[in-house]
């Protein structure tokens, strides 16, 4: 890999990425289109018409989240991140928690998405081969090694792929949620008391939007590992992330607003797995 390397801030480095490559990064790690799929059903069953104010309610300590990590970054430029962030400042054991927390994670990830991503694959050609879990467990885990690969070949080339993903991705999501919002026989018409406290009740609770939430608003944060691989780590890094947290925060409010609008809560929370496809088919 071509690339500059600096002492600067204590240690060497290797500048590869922009900041550009670390908001790219930054919205890539939050998985726009699968955390739509996934997660926002779930959103809409337990906030309702609400969810648009758990999402912008749980924004808020999540950018104060993103700077914290961003001034981190500034005061010491290290690719361990909380890992090392937590151990120099805490404890040893407390930052061999968080550092294996963020890999616990993961790997639950994977075993969640492998087959999904595998099934979404196979339904491109044949909606039969897509209900054959086995087969879609394989095709499942031949992305993910795939991507392996991806990450194996350098921060440069994987950002550069992860550009293209992540382009389609909000290029698709926005214009359903543009089209959804701009159709004149929709199910519930836009308010902006959706922002507000006035639709939470005994079954719509903040306490269990904002659960989801928090997983909603997760992946942003890998940009913290690469400030040793970013172009001014001292800030850009960072700054990546924080930008891509609100370009995702923003794409995924507008999704959520749109599935008000032209399914309703109700709808939204019988979809059964389609709920993007639904929400497709219907703008």
């Amino acid at each position: 890999m071509n690339s500059r390397r600096s002492d600067r801030g204590g240690g060497l480095r290797t500048e590869s990425l922009s900041t550009f490559d670390s908001v790219v990064m930054a919205v890539a790690g939050c998985g726009p289109a699968y955390t739509v799929v996934a997660l926002v059903p779930a959103l809409v069953a337990a906030a309702g018409f609400a969810s648009p104010a758990v999402l912008l309610f749980c924004a808020f300590p999540i950018v104060g989240i993103a700077l914290a990590l961003r001034h981190l970054g500034r005061l010491d430029v290290s690719s361990g991140a909380t890992y090392s962030w937590v151990s120099r400042t805490l404890h040893p054991f407390l930052g061999f928690l968080s550092g294996w927390a963020v890999v616990v994670a993961t790997i639950l990830f994977i075993f969640a998405s492998t087959t999904p991503a595998g099934s979404a694959t196979l339904s491109l050609f044949d909606e039969d081969l897509a209900g054959n879990d086995a087969l879609a467990t394989v095709v499942g885990l031949g992305w993910f090694l795939l991507i392996a690969a991806l990450v194996a070949s350098g921060a440069k080339i994987a950002s550069r792929v992860r550009t293209v993903a992540v382009g389609i991705q909000l290029a698709l999501l926005l214009t359903v949620a543009v089209a959804a919002l701009t159709r004149e026989d929709a199910t519930s018409a836009f308010s902006f008391s959706w922002f507000g406290l006035g639709h939470f009740d005994a079954t719509h609770t903040f306490t269990a939007g904002a659960l989801i939430a928090s997983a909603l608003y997760w992946g942003w944060d890998v940009t913290a590992n690469l400030s040793e691989e970013t172009r001014g780590g001292r800030g850009g890094s960072g700054l990546g992330g924080l930008i891509g947290l609100l370009v995702f925060a923003s794409t995924l409010l507008t999704l959520t607003v749109a599935a008000n609008v032209l399914l309703g809560p109700d709808a939204v929370t019988s979809t059964d797995g389609t709920f993007l496809l639904q929400l497709g088919e219907a703008a």
